[in-house]
């Protein structure tokens, strides 16, 4: 698969270097976290719905530029927004928290289906070429067809090789279009999360997506990504505190600051707080799960706060 004829990246330095350089667009998005807003049919979040003022027209323009650019490094999270729009709440909706005991249920049911299908393959296979013989019309065909291509002249022998490659490009250019094609809605989400929760928390507090969604499976899966976050991000800060020594190319694409980690947990801890959502979720389930994921961002933002080594056992 040629992911670079659509414009698709999926180095996550990508996406980080693309977010540092439209930090005001990040930070127009970062104010509407507990707005009611909406994306509008570029893709991007409305960050108001009159603007009026230039501050206003300002901060719509710095995260179109920064959607932009993140459409450039990913044609699919393009699509996805632009669309597919539908399919971004699906998309969603397969981050599922997972028992291990169904884990090993779900691997052992694709395990089956695979060897189910290369039985299936198996069995179709078509006679080999010494069997052939054995079919007396088939050896025939197989003849003609021979004594065919050998008495082509040298002019049509090249006309059918071209013929075939052109054909055999145009289906193979064909599967690959539809092999990419099913897999648009995923590879368009990867382009959202690896943007950061600065960039993705704003997407998935909009109306109707995410945290906001009517599915309670949809706001259960998008709460298990603030979580899984929120994991990473002690995570990543337990691995920094060990290498503090770097140079200052690597600070500027891989290490983050207590400052940006600290700000993106309270980034995820105020999309928790959001009317009838989140904490307040007319789904008992739902508000449940999400007083644990805020009273979890909380605990790592104090770890972090304090500069101490974050125990992930005592916090978990």
């Amino acid at each position: 698969m040629h992911f670079e004829k659509i414009g698709l990246s999926l180095n996550p330095l990508d996406y980080t270097s693309v977010v540092r350089k439209h930090q005001n667009g990040a930070n127009a998005l970062k104010k509407l976290v507990r707005e009611n807003h909406e994306l509008n049919d570029i893709g991007s979040p409305v960050t108001s719905t009159q603007l009026l003022t230039t501050e206003e027209k300002e901060n719509q323009k710095a995260v179109n530029r920064l959607v932009y650019s993140i459409f450039q490094l990913n044609g699919a999270t393009q699509i996805l927004l632009q669309e597919r729009r539908p399919q971004l709440n699906q998309e969603l909706s397969k981050f599922r928290d997972l028992g291990a005991g169904e884990r090993v249920r779900e691997f052992i049911k694709e395990h089956e289906l695979i060897e189910k299908k290369e039985k299936l393959k198996e069995s179709k296979k078509k006679p080999q070429l010494e069997d052939l013989s054995t079919n007396q019309s088939v050896s025939s065909e197989v003849i003609e067809i021979g004594s065919e291509i050998k008495n082509l002249t040298t002019e049509q022998k090249k006309q059918k090789d071209e013929s075939y490659r052109y054909m055999a490009e145009k289906r193979r250019a064909f599967v690959e279009a539809l092999s990419i094609s099913r897999e648009l809605p995923a590879l368009g989400l990867a382009g959202i999360l690896m943007s950061g929760p600065q960039v993705y928390v704003p997407f998935f507090t909009a109306d109707g997506i995410g945290i906001k969604s009517m599915a309670k499976n949809v706001r259960l899966a998008t709460l298990m990504i603030f979580e899984v976050e929120i994991l990473s991000t002690l995570m990543k800060y337990e691995y920094e505190q060990r290498n503090k020594i770097v140079t200052d190319s690597q600070m500027d694409f891989i290490f983050n600051t207590s400052a940006d980690h600290i700000a993106n947990l309270q980034t995820i801890s105020q999309a928790l707080s959001q009317k009838n959502y989140g904490t307040n979720d007319r789904d008992p389930q739902v508000s449940e799960k999400a007083n644990q994921i805020e009273d979890f961002a909380y605990k790592a933002a104090a770890v972090i706060k304090d500069d101490k080594n974050p125990s992930l056992v005592s916090i978990l």
